[in-house]
């Protein structure tokens, strides 16, 4: 990771002993670097990012901006944190501004802050669509629905397996095929993969699902599938997977919850339905399966239009430049 960063020509540090179990070194050592480098404005991300940043700028008399990623928590840990002062508090939806809103925080402001796609980096390609698609013998009639996202179990990625096996059953004269991109993150529920396996053998799915772990050639996936289904059990504070497979013109099946209904026109760009109701989401994926490569590829467009007009990064990164004036300003 320093490598990547000194490549960029950004100056990376990451000394060993800066860890929660060694907070208070750990904001020492921040304090001495924000005198030693003169640095004027802490951009602190995630809750245990202003954990240190917002303590050691608070220490530092130096401006903060906490970005808060989310998901924003009921417990004590994550409670207790935005308690720490900050010149500006960043929420990345409306969702996660009306969870934060609702909450004691101690920031002079509190803004939403788009996440941008980079739609000239990520958009639809045909050529990664036929090599992947022959490095699974996966011909390109075959219909194949894609589940991105580490494996935990508020992703809902057993709640995907029962819709697909009573979609399976609904269309039994049509090729359907189902692929997981991403693994278990630094060992959290492991035990849930063991779980998937067990269930894709107990639906009788195992030739009809393809499981691949961490990869750096996701967005050639999103290509490689027909249509993306993000079957979260819990509220996404935004839901980057929707909107990157939005920006690749495919059709994406969300649940209604968080930031994913500020993303999706129901019926329009994209589907949405009711968190945890595997029937439900069953149904709509038959619906899809029998549109055809037009109707889908409408709605694909729009989907990308969408993006385009409202989470495009080249605005993303404007509005957080204005942040930071108005808070140095201030």
């Amino acid at each position: 990771m320093l490598s990547s960063f000194n490549g960029m020509g950004v100056r990376a540090f990451a000394p060993d002993n800066f860890r929660m179990s060694n907070i208070w070194e750990s904001v020492k050592f921040l304090k001495q670097l924000i005198c030693k480098e003169k640095i004027n404005l802490i951009h602190s991300s995630m809750p245990k990012g202003h954990l240190f940043g917002g303590l050691a700028a608070h220490i530092s008399r130096t401006k903060e901006i906490w970005f808060n990623h989310g998901p924003v928590s009921k417990d004590y840990y994550q409670g207790i944190i935005p308690l720490i002062p900050t010149d500006r508090l960043l929420v990345n939806s409306e969702y996660m501004y009306g969870m934060q809103a609702a909450t004691l925080y101690n920031a002079r402001s509190l803004r939403i802050q788009r996440l941008g796609i980079d739609t000239k980096l990520i958009y639809p390609m045909v050529s990664q669509r036929r090599i992947l698609r022959e490095k699974h013998n996966i011909s390109d009639d075959i219909f194949v629905v894609g589940v991105f996202g580490r494996l935990i179990r508020l992703k809902g990625q057993d709640l995907f397996l029962k819709a697909f096996a009573k979609l399976k059953k609904m269309n039994p004269s049509k090729r359907i095929v189902c692929i997981f991109v991403g693994g278990t993150l630094f060992g959290l529920e492991s035990d849930y993969s063991t779980q998937l396996n067990s269930l894709i053998k107990s639906l009788d799915l195992s030739n009809d699902v393809i499981l691949i772990d961490h990869t750096d050639d996701v967005y050639g996936y999103y290509d490689f599938v027909d249509v993306i289904v993000n079957p979260s059990i819990e509220p996404e504070t935004f839901g980057l997977v929707v909107a990157e497979g939005m920006a690749k013109e495919k059709v994406v099946v969300a649940s209604n919850a968080g930031g994913p209904r500020e993303l999706i026109q129901h019926g329009v760009s994209g589907f949405l339905f009711e968190p945890g109701n595997d029937d439900e989401l069953a149904s709509l994926l038959l619906k899809i399966t029998r549109l055809d490569f037009q109707s889908r590829s409408l709605i694909g467009r729009t989907a990308r239009c969408f993006i385009e007009n409202n989470y495009e990064l080249s605005k993303s990164i404007e509005s957080l430049e204005n942040s930071y004036e108005e808070v140095l300003s201030e």
